[in-house]
């Protein structure tokens, strides 16, 4: 119970959705289609059509701050899910793989950052 009251507390600066997203309270459905799936589709267009490294890098570093919120909401909203039981399960699966491929394009974006500085 201590730990819902403070993460309450440090919570109280975002903005209310944020709040809402990152608690879980959103829905699993709206969580994952709309602000996982939806958002990080279009942003891999967009960072796919970026042709600057640097540029490509700091929309990354938006993206990546937002799956942050995203996948912590996605996990606690897998938690709070009460239908099916195979779509917290499928859900928690995403958010391991999120984590994976938010440390792979992260580091893919900075290798190229490099290798591009030194040419």
């Amino acid at each position: 119970m201590s730990s819902d009251k403070e993460s309450k507390n440090a919570e109280k600066g975002l903005p209310k959705f944020f709040g809402t997203l990152i608690n879980g309270d959103l829905g699993l459905a709206k969580t994952y289609w709309l602000t996982y799936l939806l958002v990080n589709f279009i942003a891999n267009i967009l960072i796919g059509a970026l042709r600057s490294p640097v540029t490509a890098f700091s929309t990354l570093i938006v993206v990546l701050t937002w799956n942050v919120i995203v996948l912590i909401g996605l996990w606690r909203a897998a938690n709070k899910y009460s239908g099916l039981k195979l779509w917290p399960i499928l859900a928690k699966i995403v958010v391991v793989f999120g984590w994976l491929y938010m440390g792979e394009a992260f580091f893919s974006i900075l290798l190229a950052i490099i290798k591009n500085s030194h040419e």
